[in-house]
């Protein structure tokens, strides 16, 4: 086998493995989701679908900004350490002023800068949307109970009906209109 061939089939087994794996994963979700339906089981709703009917909420809740979060601190030290690891391929002994050595940067880097960066965007991205600024406000404790609110209609509907013998005051004037 010459060289040309490994690199070719190194690009194939590559390409088709996760083609394949695609495919796979596709199948086997399809047979769950089937399978659910077949024991009377609801089964959840399929995300595709919502994307691409475009009913997705990305950034809606805080929620999915601190997973944006959380992903983007992940990748940010994954390039972090990818940087570190490479930084060493242009290590030379010796070469630098009276005979350190030396690290010389090269394009090898990229393959850490590029994730490093990706995620610093992630990070940013998610503590912009975050509806707190990413970080959780707390109140200061009290020693005071809470004021009970004035229970709404529908409170005292089900207070009627639970105890039937309680008259139900009737609801206050609707606001009036501008």
């Amino acid at each position: 086998m010459t060289d040309n061939d490994v690199a070719a089939l190194f690009i194939l087994v590559l390409f088709g493995g996760s083609i394949a794996w695609g495919i796979a994963n596709r199948v086997f979700a399809h047979q769950e989701r089937l399978a659910m339906i077949r024991r009377g089981m609801v089964p959840p709703s399929d995300t595709r679908r919502r994307i691409a009917r475009g009913t997705v909420e990305w950034y809606g809740s805080g929620d999915s900004a601190r997973r944006q979060l959380r992903r983007g601190i992940t990748v940010t030290f994954v390039g972090i350490a990818l940087t570190i690891g490479l930084s060493f391929i242009g290590y030379q002994p010796g070469d630098g002023p009276f005979g350190m050595p030396s690290i010389t940067p090269g394009p090898w880097l990229l393959g850490g800068l590029v994730p490093l960066f990706v995620g610093l965007a992630q990070v940013v991205t998610a503590l912009l949307v975050m509806p707190d600024g990413g970080f959780r406000s707390h109140e200061p404790l009290t020693t005071e109970p809470p004021e009970k609110p004035e229970p709404t209609w529908g409170e005292r509907r089900i207070s009627r009906i639970l105890d039937p013998e309680r008259e139900i005051p009737p609801p206050g004037q609707p606001p009036a209109r501008p």
